[in-house]
């Protein structure tokens, strides 16, 4: 009935066994903790420099920036991480910086930080370190965190801009919010996008046409 912490849950991701022909094993009585310990060998790391662009379609648990590259994300599904339980700090946060890095995050799904059984919850969004970080919450998109948990902090962050389409969704456990400005955290509503490829929205025709490729449809809005 044990929970691995993150570190060990990081020890059987494919990053750390490199070279090594194994197929690890989990054996658990309790199908929560196994589907908790799926979701956590499913974190992110970006730790490449440069320019880096990754879309989730699927489940993340955690998506970390870990080094000064420029950061394109665009989550089309879900990222959730639960704080592990008997960790008391609170600093499993589901999206996070550590580094003065760039960052657009293009959000369409749910971003969510779960409180464990102890009632400790993490942020939800957590930028700090000199980092530029840029959120679009589309609409029908989710940013929540559980009511012990906090929805974003950017303290040591050089700017974090939150541009809100109508639609969007902001809660505390079940209960919606508003967001507002404060600190290094400027929120604003979002601008009129004026094209879309498929069903993703762009705010300038160049980066439409950027991502336009052969097979998808662009479609110029009023």
């Amino acid at each position: 009935n044990k929970i691995l912490k993150t570190r060990e849950g990081r020890e059987l991701i494919p990053e750390h066994n490199k070279g090594l022909n194994v197929v690890p094993q989990i054996l658990t009585n309790n199908a929560e903790h196994f589907l908790e310990l799926l979701v956590l060998m499913a974190s992110l790391n970006l730790d490449a420099a440069g320019t880096v662009e990754v879309e989730n379609n699927g489940t993340l648990g955690k998506l970390n920036f870990n080094n000064t590259g420029t950061y394109n994300v665009v989550n089309k599904g879900t990222i959730s991480h639960r704080t592990t339980e008997g960790n008391p700090a609170a600093n499993e946060h589901t999206v996070d910086t550590i580094v003065a890095c760039t960052a657009t995050i293009d959000n369409y799904g749910t971003i969510e930080a779960k409180a464990n059984a102890s009632g400790v919850c993490s942020y939800a969004l957590l930028f700090y370190n000199g980092a530029n970080v840029v959120v679009n919450s589309y609409k029908g998109s989710v940013i929540c965190a559980d009511n012990s948990g906090l929805f974003i902090a950017c303290g040591s962050a050089e700017a974090v801009t939150l541009n809100v389409e109508d639609g969007a969704v902001f809660k505390y456990g079940e209960t919606p919010f508003t967001p507002t400005s404060f600190g290094k955290l400027t929120v604003q509503a979002m601008a009129k996008p004026v094209a879309k490829v498929d069903e993703t929205s762009y705010l300038t025709l160049d980066e439409a046409l950027q991502h336009a490729k052969d097979g998808t449809t662009l479609t110029l809005l009023a």
